[in-house]
């Protein structure tokens, strides 16, 4: 099954903005640069709009390693530390999936 990291996120008001244009700059270097990254999805809570929850797909557990040791990781983290109010990671494995198919 595949390997996701994921984020949960609460940003600072007014900062959404710029947490979004910051994690899609980031993600589109990680894309074309790491090996092993499938893809990458954002969701904002409509009813909270200061709470992000962030998806990378992955292909293995070394590819998700490498990521997180890389120099550009540790630039976004600093870029987008004032913006954050509080925050977590994790990798998780896909344990289940349903699809529609209407």
């Amino acid at each position: 099954m595949d390997l996701y990291t994921v984020g949960i996120w609460k940003i600072k008001p007014g900062k959404e903005d710029e947490f979004a244009a910051a994690w899609q700059e980031f993600l589109g270097w990680t894309a074309k640069n790491q090996p092993g990254a499938k893809g990458a999805f954002m969701l904002q809570d409509p009813a909270d709009p200061q709470r992000f929850m962030t998806f990378g797909l992955w292909d293995n557990e070394d590819d998700i390693a490498a990521w997180r040791a890389t120099q550009q990781l540790r630039d976004y983290g600093a870029k987008t530390a004032d913006l954050v109010e509080e925050g977590s990671t994790r990798t998780m494995r896909l344990r289940t999936q349903i699809r529609g198919g209407r």
